[in-house]
C-alpha cells in the first residue's frame, strides 16, 4: 500500500502524538509499504521536506499568520494556500503511482472537511485516527458546540473507516459512525527497541525516579506526585540520595508557580531536577536509566477516553512503573504483577507505592521485567500495525 497521512504534529522531535504516529509508520515501512507524512504546521526545523528513519515528512506550510492583529482575511486567505499546498503534493505523489488511503491524524474540522473532499476526489480511502474523546478540546460556546456537531454527526460517518486507541474510544465512535463503518482499536503502541537498557547511554549521573510529560495537575497529576516523593523522603522510605527528574515543559505559569511554592516549602528543593524538554533521541536515556518510572493520572474524562503513550515507553525499559488506575489501565495492568498501581487523586496511595517499590527493589525490578513483556505482547508496533494494514487493506 501506498499511504498518506495528515498531520498537524511536530516531527521527529514532537509529542506523544508524534512517537504513536512514527511508531506505527515504522511498523507500516518493515511491512513494505510506503508512508508519507503531509504536514499543515510549522516544524521547528525549516526544511521542508526531510527523510527519517525512511518515513518521509512534506511540509504544506508556507506562511503563517499567528499574530492577532493580522486580518481575518490574510489567515483565511494563509489556510485556502495551505490546503491548495497539500492538495498539490498529493497531486504530485499520485502522478507517480497511485495512493491507496488518506490518513487524517488532525482532529479538526478544518482539516477534516478538505482531505475528506480530496480523498473522494481522487478515489482514495479515507481513514481517521482519534486517541481521546472529542469534547475534550472542544470550547464552551455556541461555536464550539457547532463545531462539536458537525464533527460527529457529519463528517465522521464519511469516513470508510475509524481507528481509536481503546474500547471506551470504540463504543463512543460507534453511536455517530455509519450502519457498515468498521473500527478498529489500536493500542497504544511502542517500539520496545528504542528503550533497551543496554544500547543508552547514561545522561544523569545520580539515582533518580522520573516522569516525562507536560507538567500539569489536571491532565496528569503532577502536584500529586511530587508530594507523594516528598512524603516517602521525609518519612525515609526511599533513599535520600534518590532525586525525582521532572521532564518536560509547564503548561500553565500559574501551576508553575504553585509548584516551585510547594517545593521551596518541601525543604527538598536540591532533590528535585527540571530537565526542561527534552529530544525526542535522548529520552530513552533518561527513562531507561531511573530506578522507577512514575505517572499519577488522576480521574478526569480525559484519561477515561485516552490511553498514555508514555506508559508504553516506561514499561519498555524493564524497570518498575508506578501509575494510577484510570481509563483502561486495569484492561492490560494488574498492580504487583506488571506493574505498581494506585488509586487516582491519592497522595498516599501513591506514596505507599512508591514506598513498596524501593522496601524490595529486586522484586520490583520483577514486576517491571513483566511489565516489558507485556509491551512485546500489546503495545509492540510491529504488532499494532500489523492490525493497521489489515483494517486499511480491508476497507
Amino acid at each position: 500500500m501506498r499511504l498518506i497521512f495528515i498531520s498537524r504534529e511536530q516531527y521527529p522531535h514532537g509529542g506523544a502524538a508524534s512517537n504513536r504516529h512514527m511508531a506505527f509508520a515504522k511498523g507500516l515501512l518493515e511491512l513494505g509499504h510506503q508512508v508519507v507524512f503531509v504536514l499543515l504546521e510549522k516544524q521547528s526545523s525549516d526544511i521542508v521536506d526531510f527523510v527519517y528513519q525512511n518515513i518521509h515528512f512534506k511540509s504544506a506550510v508556507t506562511q503563517e499568520f499567528n499574530n492577532k492583529k493580522i486580518p481575518l482575511s490574510s489567515k483565511l486567505f494563509s489556510y485556502f494556500r495551505l490546503i491548495r499546498n497539500a492538495r498539490q503534493i498529493i497531486m504530485t505523489l499520485s502522478e507517480r503511482e497511485k495512493f491507496d488511503a488518506i490518513v487524517i491524524l488532525s482532529r479538526w474540522n478544518k482539516d477534516i472537511i478538505p482531505f475528506l473532499w480530496i480523498s473522494r476526489s481522487l478515489k482514495l480511502k479515507a481513514v481517521h485516527e482519534r486517541t481521546e474523546y472529542p469534547f475534550i478540546h472542544c470550547k464552551k460556546t455556541v461555536i464550539g458546540r457547532l463545531s462539536l456537531a458537525i464533527n460527529l454527526n457529519l463528517l465522521i460517518p464519511r469516513f470508510d473507516g475509524l481507528f481509536v486507541i481503546n474500547h471506551v474510544l470504540e463504543e463512543y465512535f460507534r453511536k455517530y459512525a455509519g450502519a457498515n463503518q468498521p473500527i478498529e482499536i489500536i493500542n497504544m503502541i511502542v517500539d520496545p527497541s528504542r528503550f533497551k537498557q543496554s544500547a543508552q547511554k547514561r545522561i544523569l549521573n545520580y539515582s533518580y525516579i522520573t516522569y516525562c510529560g507536560t507538567l500539569n495537575d489536571k491532565k496528569d497529576g503532577v502536584d500529586i506526585l511530587l508530594k507523594a516523593y516528598i512524603q516517602v523522603l521525609s518519612r525515609g522510605e526511599i533513599p535520600g540520595s534518590l532525586k525525582l527528574v521532572l521532564i518536560g515543559e509547564y503548561e500553565e505559569n500559574s501551576f508553575r508557580e504553585s509548584l516551585m511554592q510547594l517545593i521551596e516549602n518541601s525543604g527538598y528543593s536540591d532533590n528535585i531536577v527540571f530537565t526542561g524538554k527534552v529530544n525526542r533521541d535522548d529520552m530513552p536515556g533518561y527513562l531507561c536509566h531511573a530506578e522507577a518510572l512514575l505517572l499519577a493520572r488522576p480521574n478526569s474524562k480525559q484519561a477515561e477516553g485516552g490511553f498514555p503513550t508514555k506508559l508504553g515507553e516506561y514499561l519498555a525499559t524493564g524497570k518498575p512503573v508506578i501509575l494510577t488506575n484510570t481509563g483502561e489501565v486495569g484492561y492490560f495492568l494488574k498492580d504487583g504483577i506488571n506493574a505498581f498501581i494506585a488509586e487516582p487523586g491519592s497522595i498516599e496511595s501513591f506514596a505507599s507505592k512508591i514506598g513498596l517499590v524501593f522496601s524490595n527493589y529486586e522484586m520490583a525490578l520483577e514486576v517491571g521485567r513483566k511489565g516489558e513483556l507485556l509491551v512485546q505482547k500489546e503495545f509492540n508496533y510491529f504488532h499494532e500495525a500489523l492490525k493497521l494494514e489489515k483494517f486499511i487493506e480491508e476497507l
